[in-house]
């Protein structure tokens, strides 16, 4: 009966922020994903003046890998962090240093600062990112999650597609480092909000509640040795080599330079040494096998990382189709895309609606989000110079509707079928899933309109010079021709886009195939098998 008791001392019955402290919270975390998602596109519209101001042409690839790079580098390592340290200080922390890589950026007197100022804020952005999801767990009740974590989804939807508008405004009437400035008042108030109303939980370690004896408070260096050190050793360059890879291969360097294959090659070793050291590290790794082979969670993984590449290839080529097929401004296409931004807020409050008040399962909602985008990215595919608003309209709708009914349901499955401890490393897993599917999509993407564009030039146009056109960029190409072969040069450059909607169609049916991998966990019975659990022990505790 001894050990009975000390097992329930520390499994005690959640005590949740009250509703209107809830309120605050959940504006403060929305408002924090916003200002995240934001700065991922915000940059775009500006980029043109920052350039102009420094003079750094060269330098337009890195405003914004700087940014994805630490943030996908650091994801897993910074999981740890909100498992071995108080989440509520962890995230206090990241915004901290998320705000401090704004203020660099706004301050910024040379291209350098402001690529540096980028890195910072990837950092700071990874550690809000994922730790958004752990707030709400530590806030919310299972059953109630996926609700709250679509408002999450829909602020994350909502803000990606505002940014290009939002950063034209801010460079067009103030400045372009009011971009990067907006954080700071924004990230103040999150800030005093969390340290006001969010309560001081345990470490996610520390509420481990599967344990006989009673758990002992671990020292700092303990913690930090917890941290995995070899993992992060192995991880962070081996990813740097993979995302510099990405990046260069076939732009800066052809695919079969030396330096490309000599970065992958040590992005292999060092991949297959950080898999033998988690292996070795069993229950004190990174990413726990347990964790990472459990099915729902590795389902999770693959229907994340395919569901990202599709989503960040239509978001940042639909525009481009809008801007070099339509003629429309930067600002323009980002007001063009508000039918998808729209449809997925949409999606994505009805999935956790009735997830969490009707169905209980997010299973069925990731297998029809994923079979309505793939309908909708076919629909993309099937685009012409001469298609009107209807179906532009239409077909985003579709699209962003399917996005919305599952991009959020991953995180909600897993919490079904993993202790809570185990929370931020399985979330922060999905995500890392979500930005590395986006990273290699984009880069495959950027490789197949340029290909497909010379075949098509050549093969219509055999009197133009395609690396003339090449050059011009993306949208100013239409006006280096004139006349009839204009109509032409828009079909060639229609034809070479539809190849990136096409490899859309490949990743989101992919993703189909991850949904129906996903264990069918009804939230709101284990929820209440959880209390029910509680309660008995609870009554043990009594009685003892």
């Amino acid at each position: 009966m001894e050990n009975e008791g000390c097992e329930v001392k520390h499994c005690p019955k959640e005590n949740y922020p009250k509703p209107a402290a809830l309120g605050a919270i959940m504006l403060a975390i929305c408002s924090s994903m916003f200002l995240v998602s934001l700065d991922r596109t915000i940059i775009a519209t500006s980029i043109p003046t920052i350039t102009n101001y420094f003079h750094s042409f060269n330098d337009i690839a890195w405003y914004g890998s700087a940014y994805l790079l630490t943030g996908c580098v650091l994801q897993l390592p910074l999981a740890l962090l909100y498992k071995f340290f108080t989440p509520k200080w962890v995230f206090i922390t990241m915004l901290i240093v998320f705000e401090i890589g704004s203020a660099v950026c706004g301050g910024a007197q040379n291209s350098v600062s402001i690529i540096v100022g980028r890195a910072i804020q990837g950092l700071g952005g990874d550690g809000i990112f994922s730790g958004s999801m752990v707030l709400i767990v530590e806030a919310v009740p299972l059953a109630k999650r996926p609700m709250y974590m679509g408002f999450g989804g829909a602020t994350f939807g909502l803000s990606a597609v505002l940014g290009p508008l939002v950063g034209g405004a801010l460079t067009s009437n103030a400045s372009w480092r009011w971009c990067f400035l907006i954080n700071l008042p924004i990230g103040g108030m999150v800030l005093l909000v969390l340290l006001w109303f969010f309560p001081n939980t345990h470490t996610m370690d520390e509420q481990d509640g599967s344990q006989k004896e009673k758990r002992v408070p671990k020292s700092i260096q303990e913690k930090l040795l917890d941290l995995d050190p070899m993992g992060i050793i192995f991880l962070v360059p081996g990813m740097v080599s993979l995302m510099l890879a990405l990046q260069w291969g076939g732009s800066v360097y052809t695919w079969s330079n030396g330096r490309i294959i000599a970065l992958f090659v040590v992005a292999g070793i060092l991949s297959v040494s950080f898999i033998l050291n988690e292996i070795y590290q069993r229950e004190r790794a990174m990413l726990k096998i347990s964790v990472f082979t459990q099915r729902t969670v590795f389902a999770s993984f693959f229907y994340s990382f395919c569901v990202g590449g599709s989503m960040m290839t239509i978001v940042y080529y639909l525009p481009i189709w809008f801007q070099a097929i339509k003629g429309a401004s930067a600002v323009k296409s980002g007001e063009m895309n508000i039918p998808l931004l729209l449809s997925l807020m949409i999606g994505t409050l009805l999935a956790g609606m009735f997830v969490t008040k009707v169905v209980g399962y997010a299973a069925p909602f990731m297998i029809a989000g994923a079979m309505i985008m793939t309908i909708g990215a076919g629909l993309f595919s099937t685009f012409g110079i001469t298609t009107g608003h209807a179906k532009w309209i239409g077909y985003q709708v579709v699209y962003g509707f399917g996005l919305g009914l599952g991009m959020q349901q991953g995180a909600a499955a897993i919490q079904a079928v993993i202790p809570k401890h185990d929370t931020p490393q399985a979330i922060s897993f999905l995500f890392f899933g979500q930005q590395l599917g986006s990273a290699i999509m984009l880069c495959i993407g950027e490789n197949l309109p340029t290909s497909s564009l010379v075949r098509n030039i050549r093969t219509s146009l055999p009197n133009i010079d395609p690396g003339h056109i090449s050059n011009s960029g993306a949208t100013d190409f239409c006006n280096t021709i004139s006349g009839p072969d204009r109509i032409k040069l828009l079909q060639a450059y229609n034809g070479a886009l539809r190849h990136v909607f096409f490899l859309a169609i490949a990743v989101s049916g992919l993703a189909v195939a991850g949904a129906f991998l996903v264990e069918w966990k009804n939230l709101i019975e284990v929820e209440k098998e959880q209390n029910a659990e509680k309660d008995r022990l609870s009554g043990v505790v009594k009685e003892y």
